[in-house]
């Protein structure tokens, strides 16, 4: 389900900015980092915007990152109350870092 918000966001956007749709890749193929690296250098090169929040926040998720998947996507979650995923999320890393009052 994140893969394909992630994609349709990259698809979506003026161009996405570079090795943004290998990060997107790796971080769907699991390989972490490889993504990371990816991701790394594409913001390097001038990669950034809502695209680049995004799989930041998907990577620190997946990562187990909880503490940064929690900032990231709370930010996420208050530009966009109404998407359920980055709600999901949002709640899920709440809940790990013990913010129990955002996790519901």
């Amino acid at each position: 389900m994140i893969a394909l918000l992630l994609a349709a966001t990259l698809a979506a956007a003026d161009p996405a900015g570079p090795g943004l749709a290998d990060a997107v890749q790796a971080l769907n193929a699991g390989r972490l980092e490889q993504a990371r690296l990816i991701l790394d250098a594409a913001i390097k090169t001038g990669a950034g915007g809502e695209e680049v929040e995004r799989l930041q926040a998907e990577l620190a998720f997946r990562s187990g990152d909880w503490a940064e998947a929690h900032r990231r996507y709370q930010a996420l979650a208050a530009l966009h109350p109404d998407e359920g995923l980055t709600l999901e999320r949002a709640g899920i890393a709440a809940l790990h870092v013990g913010d129990l009052d955002r996790a519901a």
